[in-house]
């Protein structure tokens, strides 16, 4: 049996979770709604959701109104 494991430094998820939680707190100061997994949620539960994810299992889907206008980010769990 084949097991890969990545090793990445604490320094380097630490700024991957400081960059996404930055991403969405810009968002939402926008206004743009942000969702995880159908529910609405707060710029600190989606990045802690994804970033505790063991293989990044989360994808987005952008949503836009009729003008075009980013007004909703939704975070859905890919199941296999």
């Amino acid at each position: 049996m084949r097991v890969d494991i990545e090793f990445i430094s604490y320094q380097e998820r630490w700024n991957q979770y400081e960059g996404l939680l930055r991403e969405l707190l810009a968002y939402q100061s926008k206004k743009i709604d942000l969702f995880l997994n159908g529910k609405q949620s707060t710029p600190y539960e989606i990045t802690h959701a994804c970033m505790t994810a063991e293989k990044r299992e989360y994808m987005r889907d952008y949503v836009g109104d009729d003008n075009g206008k980013l007004i909703q980010i939704s975070f859905d769990k890919i199941r296999e």
